[in-house]
């Protein structure tokens, strides 16, 4: 029935190996299993698709099926191997080649085969395809390793070079303990990679003019920091962010001096880093600080009902609580609801603060959320759907008032906006965004 694969495992006689025939799609040729795949390989692509492993599975049977009966666990010797392929063939050798292959791929460990000075290593993962590799050596030391993504590189020595898919070339060169990485048709610099004073390693980023981008740095046993810089701006050597970065967590500062005095400006965790997407984000911190030295943190995290909460705490200088507000979500965030647009989140957040929904407040809001405005429709920026917005404690101060009786946000939006897509007071595409 169609590429079905007859489910056997082979035990084979006088060696500890066996061959899982419901695992033969994916295993690749080699010089000790020529001899199976010079008859089954058919597109001779030196990969055995569903088609080619059924085809081998099929005489596997056959003959263990002629052989020992029906039954689904058996043993195949050499003599068998050599009646089903000729005597003249190695096959009991490439069956055994075959078998450690595909031990190590189901263990997720790579594949050694010596070939007098050739080595090959392969690589199938079990997480990501992206990981796996073909690596192949020869007596000069060279190696090419190749990607699934058709990618690859070569290495010899201090060099190695680098290929794309459409064969685009990188190449790197290793010296001193690091490496820079080239464009060899222009001959600018990418990447530089050193270590400094005996435990600091660095990375320095550069763009296609050669000026420096970013960098990267690792003091042994601590996390990353991580400078970002605009060579267009006056200022080119000033990083425009700074990020200290592991695994788990990332602390974000305005610049060097923030870092030095520990000031950041936001901090996001994730505890379960290692089971969910990158962006999912347990625990994130934003900070502002005040003229006195200050400290306001705004703490949004998931509760053990999954839902998304906030908590303000505000501290001293030395870290004394001043004030503390604990679910505060109605009061300092604001979580945008699917198609709103500008002035729809605007309106919204005036309700929430028990404010007056008129133009005039409205374009106060959106003046104070310029920043927030990090998508576009159209051309125009706009907040996005589901987003989480921090509202401006100047706004929060501004109107802090009861609501005017009557003046509930949709009721307000209906009778003086008139609810109306086509009016830039109510839609995305308004005069203040």
């Amino acid at each position: 029935m169609g590429n079905e694969i007859n489910p056997i495992i082979l035990k084979l006689k006088g060696t500890k190996n066996t061959l899982d025939t419901s695992k033969l799609v994916g295993l690749q040729r080699t010089e000790q299993n020529k001899a199976i795949f010079d008859r089954f390989d058919i597109d001779r692509n030196g990969v055995l698709d569903q088609s080619e492993a059924k085809n081998l599975s099929n005489a596997l049977y056959s003959e263990n099926k002629t052989q020992k009966g029906a039954s689904k666990d058996t043993t195949i010797s050499q003599r068998e191997m050599n009646r089903a392929f000729g005597n003249n063939t190695d096959s009991f050798a490439a069956l055994n080649a075959l078998a450690e292959q595909q031990a190590a791929f189901v263990d997720g460990k790579e594949y050694k085969e010596q070939n007098g000075e050739n080595i090959t290593r392969l690589y199938q993962s079990n997480i990501d395809s992206k990981y796996s590799y073909r690596a192949e050596t020869t007596g000069d030391g060279t190696t090419k390793l190749t990607n699934t993504d058709g990618s690859y590189e070569i290495s010899n020595g201090d060099t190695r070079k680098l290929y794309t898919a459409d064969n685009k070339l990188t190449e790197i060169r290793y010296k001193g303990g690091g490496y820079e990485k080239y464009d060899p048709q222009s001959g600018n610099i990418q990447e530089k990679y050193e270590i400094q004073d005996g435990n600091i390693e660095r990375h320095t980023y550069y763009n296609a003019d050669g000026q420096v981008i970013k960098t990267k740095e690792q003091h042994v046993d601590h996390a990353y920091v991580i400078q970002e810089f605009d060579p267009t701006s006056e200022t080119p050597d000033k990083p425009t962010i700074i990020k200290v970065q592991s695994q788990t967590y990332e602390y974000t500062f305005d610049s060097m001096e923030d870092v030095e005095n520990n000031r950041p400006s936001s901090f996001i965790t994730n505890h379960q880093y290692r089971n969910t997407s990158l962006d999912f984000k347990v625990e994130e911190t934003k900070y502002t600080y005040d003229d006195n030295g200050n400290i306001t943190a705004v703490t949004t995290f998931t509760n053990e009902q999954g839902e998304r909460e906030t908590k303000t705490t505000i501290t001293d200088a030395d870290g004394n609580p001043i004030e503390e507000k604990e679910d505060t979500k109605e009061a300092t965030t604001y979580t945008v609801k699917p198609g709103s647009g500008n002035n729809a989140v605007a309106a919204g957040i005036l309700k929430e603060l028990g404010a007056e929904v008129n133009a005039e407040n409205i374009k106060t809001v959106l003046d104070s959320l310029q920043s927030e405005m990090k998508y576009k429709y159209k051309g125009t920026p706009c907040f996005g759907a589901n987003q989480e917005i921090t509202i401006p404690k100047n706004l929060i101060e501004k109107f802090k008032q009861t609501t005017p009786e009557n003046s509930d946000t949709t009721l307000y939006m209906n009778q003086n906006l008139g609810a109306n897509p086509d009016n830039d007071l109510y839609n995305i595409g308004e005069n203040y965004a």
